[in-house]
């Protein structure tokens, strides 16, 4: 079993036992959902051989327009917070429009229940918190509304 696979396991145990069931996407990332918002967790290589991560992304607000005022407010305040950053993700499909999502990524090769718990938690609520505020700002839709 590979490094990535033991961890995606243990991952996979913690989030269960700390949760309950916890739904799995067609990539393979968990996902967990706090109020508004929704957590995406992927366990994959990391750097060097046998390194492995676990990154965290919250999509806060799709259908964005991308506009100068949202990439400089993702570039500057966006980039000033304590706990995850943003990050704008054009979309496929429609140019000009896109998604701002909350990420976060931690080496996982040695991780423990709390430094994986403390991570989801933290940034659902930041997310849960911030995804409204961004809405206001820039208008799109809640991540996930329909």
């Amino acid at each position: 079993m590979s490094n990535v696979d033991s961890v995606r396991q243990k991952v996979q145990r913690i989030l269960t036992q700390k949760l309950g069931p916890v739904r799995v996407d067609e990539d393979g990332d968990f996902i967990v959902e706090y109020e508004s918002a929704r957590m995406l967790i992927e366990v994959c290589e990391g750097l060097g051989d046998d390194g492995v991560v676990v990154q965290f992304r919250c999509p806060l607000v799709d259908g964005v327009k991308l506009t100068n005022e949202v990439y400089k407010w993702v570039a500057t305040k966006g980039q000033s917070r304590r706990i995850g950053a943003l990050r704008v993700i054009e979309s496929d499909k429609t140019p000009g429009v896109g998604m701002i999502a909350n990420e976060q990524c931690i080496i996982a090769d040695d991780l423990d229940e709390s430094e994986l718990m403390a991570n989801v938690v933290v940034l659902l609520r930041d997310s849960a918190r911030l995804d409204t505020e961004l809405q206001s700002m820039f208008g799109g839709e809640l991540f996930g509304e329909d």
